[in-house]
């Protein structure tokens, strides 16, 4: 049982949020050939609304934001998607360990996840002879969206309050039916 109910406006948030990570990649802002990578605002913000509201953020509603990512930004279609989705569901799993444990351990939880998510991509792109982003690049990409999950995590709680439930909140609902 969940903590708290379906919340379809902490959905419709995220939503919006998810598609504006979208457009915002989509944004020419990289019109030299020697910019830095931008981060993957996208993964971050899933996998930090992911430990502090994971009842606002089911998985029917996770996958088609994240296949409609990999359209809309030419990647293969479905590949990042499902080692996204892969990724925070595995965070999902922890989050109870992520969200009482200190920052540092999220944080480091985030890099791990998305280092295997990241190596799992290159290997699939190896074996389908498809052509993937070089070694360099991939190593830019993890570092700067594991350096920006901090500011992420910060506007989430800060902007938007989506926050984990206190530990009052949680064991409120214990025994409660309904």
């Amino acid at each position: 049982m969940t903590e708290y109910p379906f919340s379809p406006l902490r959905a419709a948030l995220f939503t919006a949020l998810a598609i504006s990570m979208i457009y915002l990649d989509l944004l020419p802002f990289q019109t030299v050939a020697e910019t830095p990578v931008m981060p993957d605002l996208l993964v971050a913000l899933a996998a930090a609304w992911v430990i502090r509201r994971p009842d606002s953020m089911p998985l029917a509603l996770t996958a088609p934001i994240f296949l409609l990512a990999d359209l809309a930004l030419d990647r293969p279609p479905g590949l990042w998607a499902l080692l996204s989705l892969l990724m925070i569901e595995a965070l999902r799993g922890q989050r109870d360990l992520l969200r009482n444990g200190p920052a540092p351990v999220e944080w480091a939880s985030f890099a791990a996840a998305l280092a295997v998510a990241l190596i799992f991509q290159a290997l699939i792109l190896r074996l389908t002879l498809v052509p993937r982003p070089s070694g360099e690049v991939t190593l830019q990409l993890f570092a700067v969206t594991v350096a920006s999950y901090p500011a992420v995590v910060l506007v989430l709680h800060v902007l938007f309050r989506v926050r984990s439930p206190k530990p009052a909140e949680r064991s409120r609902r214990l025994g409660r039916v309904g």
